[in-house]
């Protein structure tokens, strides 16, 4: 039986043959007062009825619904869309509304991309811009107010305006290995304390940075990730205020039939994936919770908030309103053309624990297969003798049955001992497996 003091005996003489090992661990982690990966069924009210038969609008925030029509010509198309209100003016995804004006009247910012929605933090308006080299984040300093200039249109029948809007010259968003932010959607989605962002980036994977720096975490890839976006019944992203966690509602597709889903990705306990994610073995995803479809950890189970819907609901408009709570707009009772919208919070489980099971392993790192390339950026270098590779044993076993693990060593296996066959190599895989069988790569002993 081990004592206190015979675990730290062991814990002392671990460190000491830390160099000849290969050590993995997985950390028990509790989030007493919020945690949305919880498997019960979180709680859900009804907060509002919104107005009836009206568009449901999806720009990741609160807004208001506007119609104008471009240089206020009675001849143009009403435009409906939807709008927030910044110091200089009214911001929607069609442009900028002037404030003061005799209006309303719409004009654009030269360069920004029509499709994506502007957004204000301090002092900075966040643009996206697209040219030959993808969609980029752009920010202009908005700290003091813009030179406008109203030009006069005549036909000689009828008099219409537009407006120019002149700031200093925007500056490209760089993060902090120095490359400019590139975004594969329409919008970026700020969480309501606006120091985090969320975002699919210009290769298809759902991250999350810091405002402040812009230092990036990709959280997901899955395979052709699409939010759908459009102002009315599109999908959004939502990032709490602590950064923690992310939600998502991109319209999925099984046998060319769209289905809702609702997933709640928990940032905290997985690793970055963006320098592995173009390699052979890219790591496993982000664990998350299927809010919508009640599922969790490939479980099902009850209470989904699908559930508590007539068939055909999808969530909308979602946006973080506290770390614990979302919200969400949904049309229900659908009979054709009418129905109603509502808005609901969905809270997330609180005083319980997300278990995991603490494991400290330790191992020779010949046998954990640290010898097989893909090794983590910063590891196996000059400065750094220890590696990490992600096609180690524990890496690839943990990934697969736990929400995240760590794994080093300071030692390694040939290449041609751990992954013969793999590269080219004339070992079979026959060989290998009757030379290693009894590996850890094939006795998994923990499972969910």
């Amino acid at each position: 039986m081990l004592t206190n003091h015979s675990i730290r005996r062991f814990i002392y003489t671990l460190s000491i043959v830390f160099c000849l090992a290969a050590l993995s661990g997985i950390s028990e982690a509790s989030f007493a007062n919020q945690d949305w990966l919880w498997s019960r069924s979180p709680t859900i009210a009804k907060q509002q009825d919104l107005a009836a038969s009206t568009p449901v609008y999806t720009p990741g925030y609160d807004c208001e619904p506007v119609s104008f029509r471009v240089a206020n010509k009675s001849t143009n198309p009403l435009l409906k869309s939807c709008q927030y209100v910044m110091p200089f003016g009214t911001v929607s995804r069609s442009g900028v509304l002037l404030s003061g004006a005799e209006g309303p009247y719409m004009y654009r910012i030269n360069g920004i991309d029509t499709q994506a929605h502007p957004y204000v933090v301090g002092d900075l308006l966040y643009v996206l811009r697209t040219d030959s080299n993808g969609t980029q984040v752009w920010a202009y300093d908005i700290s003091s107010p813009p030179t406008i200039i109203k030009q006069v249109y005549s036909d000689g029948i009828s008099t219409s305006y537009r407006y120019e809007i002149t700031y200093p010259a925007a500056k490209p968003v760089k993060k902090t290995d120095g490359s400019i932010v590139s975004v594969g959607s329409l919008r970026l989605y700020f969480s309501a304390n606006q120091k985090w962002v969320s975002y699919v980036d210009g290769s298809g994977a759902l991250t999350i940075a810091d405002t402040a720096s812009w230092q990036t975490k990709t959280i997901y890839r899955p395979s052709g990730l699409s939010l759908y976006e459009s102002d009315q019944d599109g999908g959004t992203l939502a990032v709490s205020d602590d950064g923690k966690f992310i939600a998502a509602n991109p319209i999925t597709k099984t046998n060319d039939r769209s289905y809702a889903v609702l997933w709640l990705f928990d940032t905290a306990t997985c690793h970055n994936q963006a320098p592995n994610i173009s390699g052979k073995k890219p790591l496993n995803t982000c664990e998350y919770n299927d809010l919508w479809q009640g599922v969790f950890r490939g479980q099902t189970y009850d209470g989904s908030l699908k559930s508590r819907f007539s068939s055909g609901a999808f969530p909308r408009n979602m946006r973080f309103v506290a770390n614990g709570a979302l919200v969400f707009d949904t049309k229900v009772n659908v009979a054709g053309a009418n129905y109603s919208v509502e808005r609901h919070q969905v809270s997330s489980g609180i005083n319980e624990a997300r278990q995991y099971v603490s494991v400290l392993g330790m191992g020779d790192s010949y046998i954990s297969g640290e010898g097989a390339h893909a090794y983590r950026l910063g590891t196996d270098t000059a400065d750094n003798k220890c590696h990490t590779s992600v096609l180690s044993y524990p890496i690839t076993t943990t990934n697969k049955f736990l929400p995240g693990a760590q794994t080093v060593a300071c030692s390694g296996a040939k290449i041609f001992d751990i992954d013969a066959g793999l590269w080219g190599d004339s070992k079979s895989a026959e060989e290998q497996r009757e030379n290693y069988g009894g590996q850890v790569k094939e006795k998994i002993i923990w499972k969910q």
